[in-house]
């Protein structure tokens, strides 16, 4: 009734549902400037040149605005359609800032009775999972890897190496994406990269 009323079709609304919290491809770009913004009220009176440059100063290794850290494609199914799947592809460009290996938001599941496969299609990088303990691991993610991600988890991709990580992914629409308790509670770990070596570190 209300797609008939709005005007918009079933699918639509279902895409629109599926996305309204999806992140937004230039957001850890966006929170930097808005820990700019709050160091000082006065920071909010800076323009494109000064708030470039407080980047710089943060990184010293440069942070072009235009810069694209991730994209992901996809297809939602129709939840109300039995058997109906989401297709998706993430792609995660060798933008490193600092060291530090570019990497989704993460989320787990709004339903988190509901699980996802994840395949690797180029590149390298990690597969990193958390539990409503805290505790965080790995998987290495490779052309033909497949994952198995269950509902309880929370998980993000991780980009390693020098080209753009590509990963597919299959879910049933009914999944959701919780951002928020991701936000709320950080992943445990952040990977750099120096040279050919990986290293992780505790989040502080």
């Amino acid at each position: 009734m209300f797609c008939r009323l709005l005007k918009v079709s079933r699918q639509g609304f279902y895409n629109y549902l599926n996305n309204r919290n999806r992140p937004w491809k230039y957001q850890l770009l966006a929170d930097a400037m808005m820990e700019i913004l709050a160091e000082d009220e006065y920071n909010d009176t800076y323009g494109r040149d000064r708030m470039h440059k407080a980047l710089l100063k943060k990184n010293p290794e440069g942070v072009d605005p235009e810069t694209v850290l991730y994209e992901v494609q996809c297809d939602d199914g129709d939840p109300e359609v039995p058997g109906s799947l989401s297709y998706g592809l993430t792609t995660i460009y060798p933008n490193r800032i600092n060291g530090e290996c570019p990497f989704t938001k993460g989320h787990w599941h709004m339903d988190e009775t509901v699980e996802e496969v994840y395949e690797g299609e180029s590149g390298t990088g990690l597969l990193m999972y958390m539990n409503h303990d805290g505790m965080t691991w790995c998987e290495k993610v490779f052309p033909g890897s497949v994952h198995h991600i269950a509902g309880t988890l929370a998980h993000r991709l991780i980009n390693t190496g020098d080209v753009p990580l590509k990963v597919r992914a299959v879910w049933p629409p009914s999944a959701g994406h919780n951002y928020d308790e991701v936000t709320a509670h950080p992943f445990g770990f952040r990977v750099y990269r120096n040279g050919d070596e990986i290293k992780v570190t505790a989040h502080e």
